[in-house]
C-alpha cells in the first residue's frame, strides 16, 4: 500500500468524501477512481543561509574574510561548510550562515 493510500485510509468517510483535511489536497490531474490526493507537509524553514562561490584562492581568501567581517562568527556563526579545489585553480566553497545575529 502506498503512503498516500495510508494516509487516505485513516480518514474518516466525511473527510473522504468531501477532501477537507488539512493535510490532503486534492491532486489536479483525472486518475483511476478520483481517489488520488498528494499530502503537502509543511517544510520548516532552514534558520540558515548557504552561499556558494568560486573563485581563485586569493579573491576566495579575500571574499571569506569580507564575509566573516560583515557577518562575525560569534552573532552569526559564521563558517565555511564546505570547499574544495577544482581542475582550474579555483577553489569551490560554501559560506553558512544564521539569517538573523543571535542577540546576546
Amino acid at each position: 500500500m502506498s503512503f498516500i493510500r495510508a494516509v487516505f485510509a485513516t480518514l474518516r468517510p466525511r473527510q473522504r468524501r468531501t477532501g477537507k483535511f488539512s493535510g490532503i489536497l486534492r491532486c489536479g490531474r483525472a486518475c483511476r477512481g478520483g481517489d488520488c490526493f498528494r499530502v503537502a507537509l509543511a517544510v520548516p524553514r532552514d534558520p540558515c543561509i548557504r552561499e556558494k562561490f568560486t573563485k581563485d584562492h586569493t579573491a576566495a581568501r579575500k571574499l571569506a574574510k569580507e564575509y566573516f567581517q560583515r557577518y562575525p562568527k560569534d552573532r552569526y556563526q559564521t563558517e565555511v561548510e564546505s570547499w574544495r579545489n577544482l581542475q582550474s585553480s579555483n577553489i569551490e566553497f560554501t559560506m553558512k550562515r544564521l539569517r538573523e545575529p543571535i542577540e546576546g
